[in-house]
């Protein structure tokens, strides 16, 4: 993915937003092209939605850890800038929890990945016991406990591994991995620029007071922003 189709992607979201939720926000500013930080993250994300697009150039868990590296430094950014509306406790929680997500995506889907794995891997060495079982039955019956008998059932038993490992185990991984890490950096991206949204808003309009009715209204809008973001993605 180039950096100006991912930019043109959520310039339309933000249009979005700014047409039908939060009239208040300007798109400018939030994709403001000599911001910093903004080009920063840009390029940051263009590098994780390339590492998905030339899989066979990279390795996944190198891609999930640096990618996690990487974003609890963005999480801890945005943090950074609750203190100008921390005594706003309701919109300060809320802010809270959509930076949190920024990196627990990865997070959360590297650790059901590695369960996956897990699992996998359990299912096909119970897979092996049994064809182990099962051939040791075989040539009993057919009498072959001599050493040509038990290298047959070496060789088939080391073919079997291989192909287990290299055939299932691999494949099944990177399938469920590849997918589940451009998932959760799509969503990760999102939520970043919920965060920012919803600082910008808090700028533009005084909310020092949540009402209960109204910071359900406002939850309700955050996540349809959300919505036509990840929409508006396409990965």
């Amino acid at each position: 993915m180039k950096k100006e189709i991912l930019f043109n992607e959520l310039q339309h979201g933000v249009s979005q937003i700014h047409d039908n939720i939060f009239s208040e926000i300007e798109v400018d500013e939030i994709l403001d092209r000599n911001d910093e930080n903004i080009n920063l993250a840009l390029d940051k994300y263009v590098q994780y939605f390339n590492y998905y697009e030339n899989q066979e150039e990279y390795n996944l868990e190198f891609c999930f850890k640096t990618t996690i590296e990487d974003l609890s430094s963005f999480y801890n950014f945005q943090e950074a800038k609750l203190d100008t509306i921390r005594d706003n406790e309701k919109l300060y929680n809320l802010e809270h929890k959509v930076n949190e997500h920024i990196y627990e995506e990865i997070t959360t889907w590297h650790k059901k990945v590695n369960r996956i794995y897990l699992l996998n891997i359990l299912a096909s060495y119970t897979l092996t016991f049994l064809l182990i079982f099962a051939i040791t039955e075989i040539t009993h019956l057919v009498e072959l406990n001599t050493i040509f008998g038990s290298l047959i059932l070496v060789a088939i038993l080391t073919f079997l591994k291989m192909f287990i490992d290299e055939k299932y185990l691999e494949v099944i991984r990177n399938k469920i991995g590849w997918k589940s890490y451009r998932y959760a950096i799509k969503r990760s991206l999102v939520f970043y620029f919920a965060s920012i949204i919803i600082l910008n808003k808090s700028e533009h309009k005084h909310m020092d007071s949540f009402s209960d009715e109204s910071l359900l209204e406002f939850k309700h809008q955050v996540r349809e922003a959300i919505d036509i973001l990840l929409g508006e993605i396409i990965v």
